[in-house]
């Protein structure tokens, strides 16, 4: 990843407020190191200041800074334009309408407007918080001077506020806003978004309880499909280091197309990386959307107190497999600021950090930036036996682990490396399971999920066309599609068609398309594009070549129309793989609510399956075989009178006995609980990231022979006691509905007949 960052202070007292700080970092996750050097914009001198809106204009790459709160402490209403080229400052005068402007503010919400305009909200005066509403419109012609006009919607505006965490749309006028401090001092809990009318509505949150209140946190839209909330300080004062993430793309369509939105679900999400670190809570730093990772430099911590609050750490989270990344500062690091502005130029990712306050005493004034086309790196020194000396290697780094993957050294290699970037150490894989792992080089190769699927390139043989998917959780290999032309030095990417559900925060289908261009073949150059289907999961469901779920982990689940019956014994089967297991007891089945019932799910933070029976003695059955390796894996439970048992992959996982607890006749209640899948109600944000297929339940236990037969039978057996068969094949009744298969008509609807929570189909695998 690489950004760049201009920085320039100018600190005259504790905590002071800082002018423009301009620097580039260019980040390199390896190395984990930012460089910086220094230089001084040219033009006008900005003031020194915290706490101001800013927004970039794209279209001409200028930046402009409204307000903030001088060194003097006192807040202020002067606009500022940067020139993100020159670098260089200029104080803008705009044209006033009926010679109305703004009032002086700070910690107030300014964003981005559609492609030539801004919209400016609430924040405080030296007395008192505020909540009208601004316009700032530039003309066609650069060199005249922008517009401000109040806008008074005829719906209203939110109560006044400060510090809320706010956000725009790229290229639209669309303006996000949730939380912020009111007038009595709380901090608010609810949200609001506007568009092109100027109409404020309820920002509808579908799981309001459970996130929290939030004032001077984050939110950042990335890639147009994740709304990610970081940090803040919540009703209780105290800092938080939360992520909360909201998948946007269904929500942004709807407002974009004039229809009411759904719901937002915001999701608590579990992000470290290989040291188990990640950024401590804060409040009043700076959050970027580079790429698809949420970037966050800065802020104040320790809950606000100490000498040492305000600080400069820079960290990414990797959206993809929630991995955070500290990258470390040179020794022209910027000074430690809090309430920084930022002007984020994404065209060539320079990114201008506008003042902020600063909590060390004088220190000189500085710029410092990097420029990426002659940027430094140093000499990483990693520990322990590494690979040997080779080129034209097959690399791509997941979850903070860099993985090597052949090369040529005298000849073409055939081994796999992992170097670990938090400790520098290199360690070398052993075999991996699977297809074997050909002597591969000059070949190309992309990351898709959890997966590196390259060609295998030149070996020892000869050059070959085979397509290959290696999984580092599992240390598996597998061939993932038709053999290619036999090329070398080709490039690879991914085809994203509008038929194929690809992407939605990490969950991808079982196929797509691969496509590659040029290389040499026999010796030739190519200028030739190929396009091939590729499948990235291990055959294991029954029913090969029909239909399965596809849960993104955001909201989806499904349950039955009507209530299972009444069963002292009972059988329950699934075909199932995780994508990313990214919660404790993650749910993969319910029957019952809330801590009743049975519940199949995730064992807590571990790789495995936990059998939960609430009313019994021994509430819990543990196993012990790794489900989360991107593998097929089948799940059976069963419990009769006096015993529960687990099956994975139809080989007996663990067995209790147990006894009804006082009071409670059969496990399964009077006949009035549904059975729901993709979810663990007694656990809230536990949505199931993965695939299911296959979901059957019988009213008798069945013996591990009947199992084994059933895993992959065109039938089930025991049909006359068949209570529920889930194929996933067909609706039963319009777009919310799939069919039960077995004879009791009991149908399933899409997040409790949410629509937007339907989970996907894909064709099995």
């Amino acid at each position: 990843m690489t950004a760049s960052v201009i920085l320039l202070s100018n600190a005259r007292m504790p905590f002071p407020s800082l002018a423009l700080v301009c620097l580039t970092f260019a980040v390199a996750a390896a190395q984990e190191v930012s460089y910086f050097s220094q230089v001084l914009p040219a033009g006008q001198t900005l003031a020194e200041r915290s706490f101001a809106g800013s927004f970039v204009r794209e279209d001409i790459a200028h930046g402009y800074v409204f307000g903030g709160q001088g060194g003097d402490g006192n807040v202020l209403n002067d606009l500022w334009d940067f020139d993100m080229l020159s670098k260089s400052w200029k104080k803008v005068t705009p044209l006033l309408v009926s010679g109305q402007t703004p009032s002086a503010r700070a910690e107030h919400a300014m964003v981005e407007w559609g492609t030539s305009s801004a919209v400016v909200f609430g924040g405080r005066t030296d007395t008192t918080l505020l909540n009208d509403f601004w316009s700032l419109t530039f003309p066609s012609t650069p060199s005249l001077p922008p517009t401000w006009r109040r806008q008074i919607p005829t719906g209203g505006l939110p109560s006044p506020r400060k510090g809320m965490q706010f956000c725009g749309v790229p290229n639209k006028q669309i303006f996000l806003m949730f939380g912020g401090v009111l007038q009595n001092g709380l901090v608010a809990s609810n949200g609001f978004f506007i568009t092109e009318a100027f109409n404020w509505s309820p920002l509808t949150l579908a799981n309001q309880s459970s996130l929290p209140a939030l004032a001077y946190g984050s939110l950042t839209l990335i890639e147009n499909r994740y709304l990610v909330l970081f940090g803040g300080a919540g009703s209780n004062g105290l800092l938080n280091d939360h992520v909360y993430i909201a998948s946007a793309s269904d929500w942004l369509l709807a407002v974009s197309s004039g229809l009411q939105p759904p719901a937002l679900h915001f999701k608590f999400a579990h992000a470290s990386n290989a040291a188990n670190a990640a950024p401590s809570a804060r409040m009043h730093h700076i959050a970027l959307p580079v790429e698809d990772s949420l970037v966050i430099f800065g802020g104040q911590a320790n809950n606000g107190a100490g000498t040492n609050s305000i600080i400069d750490d820079l960290w990414a989270l990797d959206l993809e497999v929630m991995v955070w990344t500290r990258f470390l500062g040179g020794s022209t690091k910027p000074i430690a600021r809090a309430g920084a502005s930022p002007l984020l130029w994404k065209q060539n990712g320079t990114l201008a950090l506008v003042g902020g306050m600063q909590q060390a005493l004088p220190t000189s004034s500085d710029t410092q930036i990097l420029s990426t086309s002659n940027m430094q790196f140093q000499t990483l020194t990693a520990s322990g036996a590494g690979p040997s000396a080779r080129h034209s290697s097959v690399s791509q780094m997941i979850a903070g682990f860099i993985f090597l993957l052949g090369g040529f050294g005298d000849n073409a290699l055939s081994d796999i490396w992992q170097f670990n970037t938090v400790d520098s150490t290199w360690a070398q894989m052993s075999t991996p399971a699977g297809v074997s792992m050909p002597a591969t080089a000059y070949s190309a190769s992309i990351r898709f999920g959890g997966h590196i699927l390259f060609t295998a390139g030149l070996s020892s043989s000869g050059v070959s066309g085979q397509l290959l998917a290696y999984h580092p959780n599992s240390n598996s290999l597998a061939s993932a599609g038709a053999p290619l032309s036999p090329l070398i030095n080709h490039t690879m990417s991914l085809l994203e068609t509008s038929g194929k559900q690809q992407y939605r925060w990490g969950g991808y289908t079982g196929k797509s398309d691969v496509v590659v261009f040029g290389g040499i073949l026999a010796g030739s150059p190519q200028a030739a594009l190929w396009v091939n289907e590729i499948t990235l999961m291990q055959a294991g469901g029954r029913d090969a070549a029909d239909k399965m779920a596809v849960f993104d982990g955001v909201l989806d689940f499904v349950e039955t129309s009507a209530n299972m019956p009444v069963m002292a014994q009972i059988t329950v089967s699934m075909w199932m793989q995780a994508t990313v297991f990214d919660s404790s007891y993650q749910g993969m089945l319910s029957l019952g609510g809330a801590n009743q019932g049975l519940k199949v799910s995730r064992c807590a933070t571990l790789n495995t399956v936990c059998f939960t029976t609430h009313g019994t003695s021994n509430l819990q059955l543990r196993g012990s075989k790794n489900i989360n390796d991107g593998l097929w894996h089948h799940i059976t439970v069963v419990l009769d009178s006096s015993s529960k048992k687990l099956y994975v992959d139809g080989v007996l996982d663990g067995t209790v006995a147990y006894t009804y607890n006082s009071g409670l006749t059969t496990l399964l209640g009077s006949g009035s609980m549904k059975l729901s899948v993709g979810l663990n109600p007694d656990f809230s944000d536990t949505f199931f990231r993965g695939y299911v297929d296959d979901v059957k339940v019988w009213n008798t236990a069945l013996s591990a022979s009947q199992i084994a037969s059933d895993m992959f039978a065109t039938q089930p057996p025991q049909s006359a006691s068949l209570q529920l068969w889930l194929n996933f094949n067909s609706d039963s009744s319009g777009a919310s509905m799939w069919s039960d298969s077995s004879s009791n008509g009991r149908h399933v609807t899409a997040g409790g007949t949410q629509l937007n929570s339907r989970p996907g189909l894909s064709s099995s695998t």
